[in-house]
């Protein structure tokens, strides 16, 4: 049986349904009838719990649950009871993500802590953590230096092969990632989209790629049909099915369009716009900026819906833009502005652990190290967009 839910929609009905069901310990669950102690070796078994999950498929710790025992008095494995545990469970927690955060290399994203009330002894505290897409992890704790996974059993140490093949495949993931963006970008250069764009025109791309998505037959768990996300500077008007997935555009009076927005079965997303920069004369620093963080905000709330979680790679590129320069209304720019000198910006991806509910201006703040790198590419030392608090305040 196991958890299934997501953490905020386990209640203490699913953690009684685990003792009545006897179910048992697996590689995605494992039963804590007390909190790690103080004591150095507590601290690395912890440790070494966490890192299994992380290297492994991911699951729940589950603190405050007892197992039932053998005729020597061992555990077996088998939930008995959920009595809870005693103590400030706040101040736990804490504690536990400073072990974490302090004892494991490199540090693992998106772990999440929940306390379910309702035990004898206080409440059950839950911790999920998420399959890694940065393994393997270490455990460094007093300069262990050990690799652990999971299997049906419980956790084991990684011998040398295994620890081989764990780098292998974390070299392989990231290959995986560059190799969408490199193809994605080729195929936009050379003309290959699944819905023709206008030519002679600069173009913003902006792919947002679940990690996720690039694990093989990934899939988005929702209908096709209900897919349809907005373009960057406007709504679109027609969408269809192709074999990526579903394409929204801009349906014009041609066979050829402005901009779109590729959806594909694994949750990946691409936004393609060419009418901003469709004038050989420069980027309208707030337009972009405004119209890209906004795309942003919308497309993580499409990403949540269809059940897709972190970690998130944010990458925006700019197309054909030799010669552009930066245009804001201020008319002390004009003697200011400076060309860009080369012809395509593949800017640094951006990580998010998690996929966080943002504002447009939220969402800003996020792509600013995005932003920045245009600007450099323009001349300037940052994007003027934001003050030197990191506000927001751009005037049109």
């Amino acid at each position: 049986m196991g958890l299934t839910k997501p953490i905020d929609a386990i209640d203490l009905g699913d953690i009684r349904a685990l003792i009545e069901a006897g179910t048992s310990e697996d590689r995605s669950l494992d039963y804590k009838e007390q909190l790690p102690g103080g004591t150095d070796e507590e601290r690395r078994e912890f440790l070494a719990d966490v890192s299994s999950f992380a290297n492994a498929v991911g699951g729940y710790l589950l603190f405050g649950v007892t197992e039932h025992r053998d005729a020597a008095n061992r555990p077996t494995g088998v939930a008995s009871a959920a009595p809870g545990v005693g103590g400030n469970v706040e101040a736990e927690t804490l504690r536990l993500e400073s072990m974490i955060r302090d004892g494991i290399a490199p540090r693992v994203s998106g772990i999440r802590f929940r306390s379910i009330p309702g035990g004898d002894q206080g409440p059950i505290l839950l911790c999920w953590v998420p399959k890694s897409w940065q393994a393997p992890h270490m455990v460094t704790f007093r300069n262990l230096s050990r690799f652990y996974s999971r299997g049906a059993t419980g956790k084991y140490q990684l011998d040398v092969p295994q620890l081989r093949e764990a780098f292998v495949a974390s070299e392989t993931l990231q290959d995986r990632i560059r190799g969408f963006r490199q193809e994605r970008l080729a195929k936009i250069l050379g003309d290959d989209t699944p819905i023709a764009l206008r030519r002679g025109t600069g173009r913003i791309v902006l792919h947002l790629l679940p990690v996720a998505a690039m694990e093989p037959n990934a899939a988005i768990p929702a209908s096709l049909a209900d897919i349809r996300p907005d373009l960057f500077f406007g709504r679109l008007n027609s969408h269809r099915y192709n074999f990526d997935g579903v394409v929204g555009f801009a349906a014009g009076q041609d066979d050829a369009t402005w901009r779109y927005v590729q959806v594909f079965r694994g949750g990946a997303i691409e936004g393609v716009d060419g009418f901003l920069l469709r004038e050989p004369v420069g980027i309208p620093t707030t337009t972009f900026e405004e119209g890209v963080s906004g795309a942003l905000n919308r497309y993580l709330e499409h990403l949540r819906a269809w059940g897709l979680s972190g970690p998130l790679l944010i990458m925006l590129s700019l197309l054909n833009v030799r010669g552009l320069c930066l245009i804001r209304d201020l008319p002390e720019w004009a003697d200011e502005a400076v060309p860009i000198d080369r012809d395509h910006l593949v800017i640094p991806e951006i990580w998010l652990d998690e996929l966080p509910v943002l504002n447009w201006i939220e969402s800003a703040r996020v792509l600013r190290p995005a932003f920045d790198v245009v600007w450099q590419s323009g001349g300037w030392p940052r994007s003027l967009s934001f003050d030197e608090a990191g506000e927001w305040n751009a005037r049109r």
